[in-house]
This record gives C-alpha cells, structure tokens and sequence, in this order.
C-alpha cells in the first residue's frame, strides 16, 4: 500500500554479509542450536535480524548483528553502549561493597509489619511506676474506697467489742511473730522492698552465664579469622582507588574514540595499552574491542615491515557481545537489564541503518563522552535529528564523505599490508645452521 512507509530508513547498510551462512562460514559465528530453523526460514542477514527482533530475543540479535556489521561500525556500537551506562551511573551511582564489608555481621532488620506492637506502658523502675499504672491504679482506689467504707462501719462498732478486737489481733499477732520471726506487716513490707530491689534486675546474668561467655568467644574467633583473610584478599589482589580507576577509564575512553575516529596504528596499539589496565571495567574492554576491530594483532607504529597477524574471525564481535553483557549486568544505573539489551540492540540498528555515525560528532568537534551539557549525545540517536547521519547511496554530506573515506582508508591499508607481506616473503633469504 501507498500510505504504508514503516520500511522506510529500515535497511542495513553496514552489514558484511548477506545471509547468514556466509556469517557462519566467514566469522565464525555460532548459530544456536534453537535458531537453526529460524535461520533456514529467514536466510537473508536482515529478514533473520528482524525474526528475532519479533521473537523479542534481542541478546540473539544483537550477538548476529555483532558477527555481521562492518568493524568500525562495530566499535562505535560499544562505545555509544558504554556512554549511554555511564551516563546511566552519573544519574544514580553504584557503590561498590568494599572488602573490609565481607562476613561483617549486619543488624537484622525487622520489617514493620513483621514487629511485636510496641507496649505503650510506662516504663516500670520503681513501685512508684507501678501503682502510677491505670489498671493498678483503679484497683488501689477501689481497695482504699472499700478499707475505707470498712473502717467507717468499724468505727460504729462498741468500744467494748473494738477492745476485744485489738486484743485477738494482739495475741494472733505475737503467736505469728513468735513462729516466723517477724509480724505480717513487717514480712509485707520487707516483699514490697525486695520486689523494688529486683524490679530491673535481668533474669539472667549476661556476663557470668556460660551460654553468652561462650557466644562471646566465639564470636571473638570469627572475628579474628574475618580480618585475616580480608588481610590476605588485600595482598593476593591489589585494589584500585577511585582515582585511578577514574583515570584509566578516562584514557581508556579517550583511545577507543580516537581509534574510531581514525583507525591506525598508533590509536590501535594505544587502545591495546590502555584496555589490558582495565579489562574488567566496561571501558577498558571497549578499548580491547576497537583494538581487536582493526584487523592487525601487530600494529606497525615505526612503519617498518613487519609481519601482519590478521585478527581471528569474530574476536572483535565476541568482545562486544561480553561488553554488551557487562553493560547490560552493570550495577546501578536507571535501567534494568532487560532495558539495557533493548537499547543497546537499539543503538546497534542504528549504526547498521547508517543514522548513528562518528562523523557528526567529529563535526562537533567534541568527543560525546567529554559533552556534560543537557543535549549532550546519550548513545541513540531516536528522533534527535541533530545527531542522525545518514549513509544512503545519493547523500553526497560531509557525514557520508567521512565514514565512506574511512572505510576506504581501512580497505587501503589492509591491500598495502598484503602487498608489502608477499613482497617479503619473496624475497626470503636462508641461512645454513650452524648448531
């Protein structure tokens, strides 16, 4: 249908190969078993991309796309994956857990609704605090009402009847001293004081009670043994501080955007320096990636003639794919892992469709990971037309001139290569052993 346009600005441009058996034939790319079928059905390059992409297995993709897409474009896809989890990371750091952190006993946190309710009584140090309780309270004024009521119908009684009261209570009394030492009254009270002097006193005795003193030592042992072997952690692998992390980050980053924006020699080896400082962070990997996307395991920097190693096939493509899975598990960020791969397949389709080029940025004249302003480069291009490119075939721009030379200057050097390889082998001149 005329109206229908949702192919338009939809075709790979940077791709390698055309189907997928020569992907596998010529850069070792390893089809999933799974994917067998889908890549009889689909056998195009792009019609197989776009399968997957419906199928919403984008990790499968983006590894295919990796194997397929033209080696420069290839760098310039980790490098706007790793801009865009930077950027991620300045908006809501990571921190990492710090050696010293490992074993450490943590307070158990109770979660609210998990919690005994909170006793709203007073705190209880006297008997003072007891009798100022409201239940108890209203007890003692209902037992002072009902010995006062008693002692009022008391009073009506005769003397003669009160006198003979006092005189039981006497005899009751001393007979019960006589017994027991001491008058109820003075064994009441004598309760009333012991009761105060225990009212705070624990049950148990923390410090003389075998079950705590063992606990104790225990967790004295623990203790020990925790900080010999962070000890010897701190001695077996030497930690970076955040200052040189910081600093080889930045350089790391530096040499991957200079080797994309011209892949020689000397950015190539540069790249190998500074990614082998860092290869366990998402930029000194990225810095491997370019060094593995030039093509020459031996970069010739004094331009002598040397012999040329060809990268094996689909190194660089497997170190992207690692280097997207590292982004994509990266902690922190904005983003959840599922987000991360269906950006970075996002950006990954741009660079094929030709809208997300270096050559706008070298206009710029400011690499995208030094840009801190508010409409700086995020890594996808999307609908931001001041950073899309474009490689199609009657754009004559400045963008289509840039990316083409470069590939025509790879394209020069690798021929050179080959030319000044067989001129050395030709002239290959052998010397007698002498033992």
């Amino acid at each position: 249908m005329a109206d229908k346009l949702d192919w338009l600005n939809q075709h790979f441009v940077l791709l390698l190969h055309k189907t997928v058996t020569e992907v596998i034939a010529n850069e070792n790319y390893k089809l999933p078993f799974e994917l067998r079928q889908t890549a009889l059905t689909y056998p195009q390059s792009d019609a197989y991309i776009y399968e997957l992409e419906k199928q919403n297995e984008l990790k499968k993709a983006s590894e295919f796309l990796a194997y397929n897409l033209q080696r420069r474009a290839l760098a310039w896809w980790g490098y706007c994956c790793v801009l865009s989890l930077e950027q991620e990371l300045q908006e809501k750091p990571s921190y990492e857990r710090k050696i010293e952190d490992i074993g450490k006993p943590r307070e158990f946190n109770i979660p609210d609704w998990a919690k005994i309710p909170e006793n709203e009584e007073p705190e209880i140090k006297s008997l003072d605090d007891v009798y100022n309780i409201p239940e108890i309270k209203k007890i003692k004024a209902e037992l002072d009402a009902t010995r006062a009521k008693a002692q009022a119908e008391f009073d009506k009684f005769p003397q003669e009847l009160k006198d003979k009261y006092y005189k039981v209570k006497k005899e009751v009394y001393d007979q019960f001293t006589k017994e027991f030492g001491k008058s109820p009254n003075d064994l009441i009270n004598d309760l009333m004081k012991l009761a105060n002097e225990n009212l705070n006193k624990p049950d148990i005795d923390m410090e003389k009670s075998p079950i705590f003193k063992a606990e104790k030592e225990l967790k004295e042992k623990i203790e020990k043994v925790r900080q010999e072997t962070i000890k010897n952690i701190k001695a077996a692998v030497p930690q970076k501080s955040d200052e040189e992390k910081k600093e080889q980050t930045t350089n790391a980053m530096d040499s991957s955007y200079a080797y994309i924006v011209a892949p020689n020699d000397l950015n190539a080896l540069n790249c190998l320096n500074l990614g082998n400082l860092c290869p366990d962070l998402p930029e000194g990997l990225l810095s491997l990636v370019c060094f593995w996307s030039y093509g020459n395991m031996t970069p010739n920097v004094d331009n002598n003639k040397t012999m040329v190693i060809k990268t094996p096939p689909g190194l660089a493509a497997n170190g992207l794919n690692s280097l997207l899975l590292m982004c994509a598990l990266a902690k922190g960020g904005t983003r959840k892992y599922a987000e991360r791969v269906k950006l970075y397949f996002e950006i990954g389709k741009e660079i094929a469709y030709g809208h997300n080029v270096w050559s706008v940025h070298v206009a710029n004249k400011l690499p995208p990971h030094k840009d801190i302003s508010d409409k700086r480069f995020t890594g996808l291009v999307g609908d931001n037309e001041a950073f899309k490119g474009s490689l199609n075939p009657d754009d004559t721009s400045a963008e289509n001139e840039s990316i083409n030379s470069g590939i025509k200057i790879d394209n020069e050097q690798n021929t050179q290569k080959n030319e000044e390889e067989t001129e050395r082998k030709s002239h290959l001149v052998f010397t007698r052993f002498k033992g």
